[in-house]
């Protein structure tokens, strides 16, 4: 994350929101290609 250093503990809910956005970012960056190439193509 941009805003924590590495050393940092985090609570459950914050290791769980932590989790979850390392996952979906690239999932979401991988959506936004295929729709950027679908209106390329059109």
């Amino acid at each position: 994350m941009v805003f924590r250093t590495s050393g940092e503990n985090l609570t459950i809910p914050g290791i769980w929101i932590d989790t979850l956005s390392r996952i979906s970012k690239p999932i979401l960056l991988g959506f936004a290609a295929v729709a950027a190439r679908g209106r390329v193509k059109r």
